[in-house]
């Protein structure tokens, strides 16, 4: 396949290997039909293939003959298919352990640090264990000021305020693993490895890599599975180390030694405080080193064993977003990336947060050749999350650089906690299931025109790392990642925290102006890089301008690099304050001597590149607003999008670089447009309309193509000979059941007293509290005030209990299942009245019990039962204390539904009306203002015209409308948002972080409930 080519077959229909490949979960108990069944719907909705993922709760043994048989099976029905299997290649997090396999067996393997104690008294410490000791002076406000090594703490009579102990910390085996309900923080059963230790990860090769190879064998190993994907390797696993604290390994003195010449441990507390002479210089030297001897112990192995055995190593590591989780965690993550096959980078949670994250990643690709560039994508980011947003968040990921979309997650089952396990899965359990392979198809035909050519880059800012390194100190007590919790400085101190800020400023600013730009890693220049007239050359790029940000330190080999570039003519813009240093040692010369010094990035950055570098892509300013430019054979590619789920930029005029003709390529449906354009100098200009997540994928080729059709912009309101408004009056269908969520009960352990109305994971934890192996009840209350036509009850693993509704017991023989096989659904139909119904549990608690919301389903509406929140407060407020299933609702204003009789609803509804049509003009759109749903499907007149996931919210019913009497149905699809919550989350909506925690925090928790809007306002006709 040429590259540099275009050829439409693969843009209508993309080949498999530029399609999205999830993240499969693989949970509970697994079964060959089961996931055989699953991957036939993945090869029909459009996936590229799957990374089967071990996750929690998985209790098929990982990597043993049982799991390893049917992953062989899984990659047998991957190439009967025609998809592409992929390891991912621990149980679950982070990359190394094995899911324990390596640290369990071997003390060596497991996970270590440098640990400080700081304290008053001079405490001996085991000589296996102690690092060093050190008595520390302070000045008048209790900072430090000076250090001094003490070599016989049994010996020692200083009367210093402070002293600092330094001993070696091996993780123990037990890694705070509860299985059930409340392994919200795990990541495994087992200690995390020993990155840094080459012997542990070549361990972990052989009983991972080299298993998977053995057993899948020569012919499909290489080609059906592609290779593996490491998630969140890390040489400091923050959560279960000791802090303060630094990475250790065995050896690591000898190594540093090795590397610069002197013994590091007396320097330690350097690594700490401001203390120490050239304390800048020592953390430099040190954060070099255990980077690299991260990248070459761990990464550089796994690279070198994918490539003698055939197949693609890549993954990404934790922390890699921002200059200051680096450090403590996976070094120089950009130096990670030589030695990966494919580019890998995440990007969860729900937010379009960190492109610097992504342009590193991207950079990396581009500068050393590498063909993709996988984006881990959509994970943590809530039940809700819509068509919409995960548009809105890729398409973002693309324009900076990704060109391979791995989606997270995609649950084989969803149960017990695996419904509240990082949420969304994206998989055959959610209502638009069948709808799927639209944004499937879309970003196949996307990562395909985005991986011809080659991207056009001037520009090179440099990354500050090595200035960070100089500002870091390890002497933090919270080491873990709170975002967006300002107030703990995200691990770093508040100076660092707000260092990195402007990093990011500066970042933000090249993309509001427009200036697309690589990101300089020191690493990469210094094994890459060279100076070619007036170019700096990386790898396959090179650069006519690079920007220095704010900074107190560089390589010397960067600074030798960027006097060279500069002295041939190469353009150096520095932003004050400019650095000193050089390897952290105060230098008179850092900078090259015709560097151009901008005060104030905001203000002058602009003016300077507007004068030193022609721009690429010319548009306003605007940050909502990427872009993403690439030369070809045939001429330039450019991939335009609109990021705000929010504003809508009207007729923006854009000039593309040179003369030519201009087509938008559809990547939704593969259709293909001409675009109207002006000629201005050597620019081609033209207009487009960007509503909410709307993107264009432009093509400028030399010649023009005179059979395709004109792209017509949505008419705009004003643009309307005549407007018919259709009332808020509508009949609503439905053939998915209604739902109505139990998820307080009253709940007794054993021969406890009842204890009333209690969350459903309160009753869980009580339950365990309880022991394995006690009795327990539950008592849940339903009300009924119409009678429905059916109703089901829904349970998870109902066989392990005994039921009773009414004093009656419920046969359970006959369960079928709802939405997902461990849905059990029970008839109970004839078990119900009219009037209060009681719902009794009684079981034994086991190992793995797991007490879960009871849901009842059926043919009914749902009333909501308002009352005050405190009753002993005549001004708190109304929440919601309870429901009543009465007779099914049958007409709505459309507004939300969820308010009058639908609060639990999932699956789809219509929506239907009638509406006059006295006369017909050229064109006729229907126009809804705003879509609360995933997914809107239209009919007009019992014909389907096509679906709406996003703005505009516009269709042409040209063809479908009539004179007279129209039917307008409008079908809502909605995502299990309602159904599986959270429902008590006290933020409501803002779910941009969605873990387990959100089910269960107390420090979250509202009694009130909250369901996500489900209707349609605004719907009107448009007649032109």
């Amino acid at each position: 396949m040429n590259n540099n080519m275009i050829e439409q077959e693969f843009f209508e229909e993309p080949p498999i290997e530029y399609r999205p490949v999830p993240f499969w979960g693989l949970t509970k108990t697994l079964q060959e039909n089961h996931l055989l069944e699953q991957i036939g719907e993945m090869k029909n909705k459009g996936w590229g293939g799957f990374f089967m993922h071990a996750r929690y709760p998985l209790e098929t043994p990982y990597l043993a003959d049982e799991y390893m048989d049917l992953m062989k099976k899984c990659v047998e029905k991957a190439k009967e298919e025609g998809l592409k299997a992929w390891i991912y290649d621990d149980h679950p997090w982070c990359s190394g352990s094995a899911g324990g396999l390596t640290s369990a067996i071997k003390k060596e393997y497991r996970s270590k640090a440098l640990v400080l104690n700081m304290h008053h008294r001079l405490t001996p410490i085991d000589p296996e264990e102690a690092a060093g000791y050190y008595a520390l002076h302070l000045d008048e406000n209790g900072v430090p000021t000076d250090v001094q090594e003490i070599k016989a703490p049994e010996n020692y009579h200083g009367d210093e305020h402070y002293f600092l102990h330094f001993y070696k910390f091996v993780e123990p085996l037990h890694a705070h693993y509860e299985p059930g309900f409340f392994d919200d923080c795990v990541v495994h059963g087992f200690a995390s490895a020993d990155n840094l230790n080459p012997e542990a990860v070549q361990r972990y090769i052989d009983i991972t890599y080299e298993k998977f190879r053995k057993t899948v064998g020569e012919e499909m190993f290489g080609t059906t599975l592609m290779g593996g994907f490491s998630d969140m390797p890390t040489y400091n696993w923050n959560y279960s180390t000791p802090h303060p604290s630094i990475p250790w390994t065995t050896g690591f003195e000898d190594y540093f030694r090795n590397k610069y010449g002197y013994d590091i441990v007396p320097h330690i507390p350097s690594l700490f405080f401001d203390v120490g002479e050239n304390f800048e210089k020592i953390r430099c030297d040190y954060w070099k080193a255990v980077s690299s001897l991260f990248a070459e112990s761990f990464t550089k192995q796994l690279y070198d064993w994918a490539d003698k055995n055939g197949c693609v190593y890549s993954g990404h590591y934790w922390g890699e977003e921002t200059l200051h989780w680096q450090i403590p965690w996976c070094g120089d993550v950009m130096q990670h990336f030589i030695y990966q096959q494919y580019v890998g980078m995440d990007h969860s949670v729900k937010t379009i947060e960190d492109p610097a994250g992504i342009k590193q990643a991207s950079t990396a690709a581009e500068q050393l050749g590498k063909p993709r560039m996988i984006a881990e994508s959509y994970g943590l980011s809530g039940n809700g999350l819509s068509h919409k947003q995960r548009k809105w968040i890729a398409d973002w990921e693309y324009a900076l650089g990704a060109n391979f979309l791995v989606p997270y997650i995609a649950q084989s089952s969803l149960k017990g906690r695996a419904k509240r396990d990082e949420p969304a899965s994206i998989f055959v359990q959610q209502p638009y299931w069948a709808y799927e392979k639209s944004l499937y198809d879309y970003y196949g035909r996307l990562s395909y025109v985005l991986t011809r050519g080659k991207r056009v880059v001037d520009l090179l800012l440099m990354q500050p790392l090595e200035t960070a390194r100089v500002m870091y100190t390890a002497n933090k007590y919270v080491s873990h990642c709170y975002r967006p919790d300002d107030t703990i400085f995200e691990a770093a101190s508040a100076k660092l925290y707000e260092y990195n800020n402007e990093w990011m400023g500066i970042v933000d600013s090249l993309l509001t102006m427009h200036r697309d730009f690589h990101v300089g890693n020191e690493v990469l220049i210094e094994r890459f890089g060279k100076v070619n007239s007036d170019s700096l050359v990386v790898g396959e790029c090179k650069y006519k301008v690079v920007i220095i940000p704010q900074s107190i330190s560089w390589a010397e080999s960067t600074v030798k690099i960027l006097k060279e570039f500069a002295a041939n003519g190469g353009i150096v813009i520095a932003v004050e304050p400019v650095p000193t240093m050089i390897g952290g040692v105060v230098s008179g010369s850092v900078l090259p001597d015709n560097t151009i010094v901008v005060e104030n990035y905001k203000e002058a950055l602009e003016k300077i590149l507007d004068t030193a570098l022609e721009k690429d892509i010319i548009m306003p300013n605007c940050i909502d607003i990427l872009y993403h430019h690439r030369k070809y054979d045939e001429g330039d590619i450019c991939f335009i999008t609109n990021n705000s789920l929010t504003e809508t930029y009207m007729n923006v005029e854009i000039m593309l670089p040179g003369t030519g003709y201009v087509q938008a390529w559809n990547a939704f449906n593969g259709k293909k447009f001409r675009i109207s354009t002006t000629k201005e100098n050597n620019f081609t200009k033209l207009k487009l309309n960007f509503y909410p997540v709307t993107s264009y994928l432009l093509v400028k080729t030399e010649k023009e193509d005179i059979n395709l059709p004109v792209l017509e912009m949505i008419p705009e309101k004003s643009e309307f000979e005549k407007v018919i408004i259709l009332d808020h009056n509508w009949s609503l269908a439905t053939e998915d059941p209604n739902v109505l969520v139990m998820d307080y009960a009253d709940m007794k352990v054993s021969k406890s007293d009842w204890h009333e109305h209690l969350p459903i994971h309160k009753a869980q934890q009580m339950a365990r509290q309880g022991g394995v192996g006690s009795p327990y009840n539950l008592r849940f209350y339903f009300n009924i005030q119409d009678m429905p036509g059916k109703l089901a009850l829904v349970m998870e693993v109902p066989e392990r209990t005994t039921i009773m509704i009414n004093g009656k017991l419920v046969d359970t023989s006959d369960a079928g299942w709802w939405i997902d096989p461990s849905f059990k659904t029970i008839d109970v139909i004839d078990l119900i009245e009219t009037g209060k119904n009681l719902l009794e549990i009684s079981g034994i608690v086991g190992v793995d019990t797991e007490i879960e919301n009871c849901l009842l389903i059926g043919d009914m509406s749902v009333e909501v039962l308002k009352g005050k929140s405190d009753l002993s407060s005549p001004k708190s407020e109304e929440i919601i204390k309870d429901f009543v299933i009465v007779k099914k609702v049958t007409e709505s204003d459309g507004k939300d539904i969820t308010g009058e009789g639908y609060p639990f609803f999932t699956g789809s509804m219509k929506f239907k009306q009638e509406v006059e049509i006295n006369e017909l003009k050229t064109k006729a759109y229907l126009n809804i203002d705003k879509v609360d749903s995933t997914l809107a499907r239209i009919w007009v007149n019992g014909e389907s015209t096509g679906f709406m996931p996003w703005e505009p919210y516009s269709i042409d019913i040209t063809d479908l409308l009539k004179l007279g009497s129209n039917v307008i149905e409008i079908e809502l699809i909605t995502t299990r948002r309602n159904l599986f919550g959270p429902h008590h989350y006290k933020f409501r909506d803002q779910e941009t972080f969605s873990v387990p925690g959100r089910w269960i925090n107390e420090a979250y928790w509202m009694d009130d409930y909250y369901f996500a809007p489900l209707g349609i306002t605004g719907v009107e006709i448009g007649l032109k």
